[in-house]
């Protein structure tokens, strides 16, 4: 078969045409504009729909489509020449009949990109978090659980559980796999979540899998030696199946954190994990449930910015404050910043506790910049065990202009009926604007110049009440 425009099917249309299968036609489809064309052969009517933009055009009744052939299926070509003109930007095939409520929800969606920045904290509340379901006789779902033992997700609403509101399926094999990773960004990568499972103890089971090859092959991560992960190594439904017994079986009633080392694969650009269940022909459970995944580093603080205004009128309390990110798969706490100003050295102890994903800023230094002048600084946070000391130190500069000073000379002794004159001497960028009293009123003066004179005639206790400069 072939999907061409032109010709037969019309300007600006698509027509899917082939050996055995009725014409359908998308209308408008082929414009400039960008669409996004959907067919769908469904095997137990048969029919073809073909839906624009997610919503549905035409229905075309078929006989038996048979989809064999010897290959190869091109895109964007037909026969030995190609003829897309043109982009485009997507093509996707689906390994069943797509809904119409299924069309409605991905025709528009983004495939997702592959994940390369870090920490990547999924809590699933939202969406299911481009993680899928697969195999056979499939019991995943995303949602809000609602069972007796997974009766919650561990941060609410949402989880991946096995039924939300039953049990797993007699004889499955099932999978939820994820996004892509590119993991080489980091260190030394670890992954977290948190679990909970209700399943046949010693036969059904969930292991944890990683791919290095697309998906092609799945290998378990790990083993029950391992620290803070599986509880078994011998499930015989995961032997039956992947011919590797280790995983988690039996009953945990609350929300557990599980944990594991990824440094075997911090080169890797394209990696793929998935949750594996494997149960037998007797005797389900509520099943298993994960929520709030983490992939960052065994343990790294990252010093993001420091912040601070560059350019400031001088005061006696200016703070330099700093941005600090948990890019760790533990909390993290009692890590102290070192900040160089100008060759003096002081430390900042931060003994609040920086949750997993968190971010928080803190004060680092406060100094007097009232004289004016300029401040070099440098910080660097020191975290013990830290992994990644590039991510670490930050720098800056702040330039402060002096504080408005004014200082009064003159006066003294005088006899009625004589004058005396006050000098107002100013610190700071002219022009001033001053106010001064006598003791009884007040006089202002704008836009003055240094030094400022005044002769007064009056008695009095004379003293600056006001001044700012520009």
């Amino acid at each position: 078969f072939r999907c061409f425009t032109n010709g037969v099917a019309g300007s600006n249309n698509w027509m899917l045409r082939g050996t055995g299968i009725s014409d359908v036609l998308i209308t408008g489809g082929a414009t400039a504009a960008p669409h996004v064309s959907t067919f769908v052969y469904d095997s137990s009517v048969p029919e073809i729909k073909a839906y624009l933009d997610g919503s549905l055009q035409t229905t075309v009744s078929q006989s038996a489509i048979s989809l064999s052939g010897s290959g190869p299926f091109k895109v964007g070509a037909y026969s030995g020449s190609t003829n897309l003109s043109g982009r485009m930007d997507e093509f996707r095939m689906y390994s069943h009949a797509l809904t119409a409520a299924e069309v409605a929800a991905v025709w528009n969606q983004t495939l997702p990109l592959i994940v390369n920045e870090y920490p990547y904290c999924q809590n699933f509340d939202n969406s299911p978090g481009n993680w899928a379901e697969g195999g056979t006789q499939i019991s995943w779902e995303h949602g809000e659980p609602n069972n007796s033992i997974i009766s919650a997700a561990n941060s609410p609403d949402n989880a991946w559980v096995t039924n939300l509101d039953g049990n797993y399926n007699n004889d499955e094999l099932s999978y939820v796999s994820s996004p892509e990773f590119d993991l080489s960004p980091l260190v030394d990568p670890m992954i977290g979540f948190y679990a909970i499972r209700n399943l046949q103890s010693g036969t059904d089971g969930v292991q944890f899998q990683i791919s290095t090859d697309s998906g092609a092959t799945y290998s378990a991560l790990g083993s029950s030696s391992s620290s803070n992960w599986y509880n078994s190594n011998s499930v015989s439904a995961l032997n039956a199946a992947v011919q590797n017994p280790n995983g988690w079986t039996g009953t945990q009633t609350s929300w557990t954190y599980m944990q594991h080392s990824l440094a075997s694969f911090a080169s890797d650009t394209s990696v793929l994990f998935r949750f594996l269940l494997a149960s037998n022909g007797s005797n389900v459970s509520e099943g298993f449930g994960f929520d709030d995944i983490i992939v960052a580093e065994s343990n790294d603080l990252k010093l993001v910015s420091l912040i601070y205004s560059d350019t400031i009128c001088g005061n006696s309390a200016t703070t330099i404050r700093g941005l600090v990110c948990n890019n760790s798969v533990i909390d993290q706490n009692g890590f102290t910043v070192d900040i160089d100003t100008n060759g003096n050295v002081v430390s900042a102890t931060i003994s609040d506790t920086l949750q997993v994903c968190g971010c928080d800023t803190f004060d680092l230094f406060t100094f007097n910049s009232s004289d004016g002048g300029t401040w070099n600084f440098t910080a660097e946070l020191n975290n013990s065990g830290d992994v990644n000391a590039a991510n670490d130190t930050a720098s800056g500069v702040i330039f402060a202009y002096p504080s408005p000073k004014v200082y009064a000379s003159g006066g003294g002794t005088k006899c009625e009926g004589e004058t005396d004159t006050l000098t107002f001497t100013f610190v700071g960028t002219s022009p001033w604007n001053l106010s001064y009293t006598d003791g009884t009123s007040t006089q202002y003066n704008g836009n003055v110049t240094n030094p400022f004179t005044v002769v007064v005639t009056q008695s009095g206790n004379y003293q600056a009440t006001g001044l700012s400069d520009a």
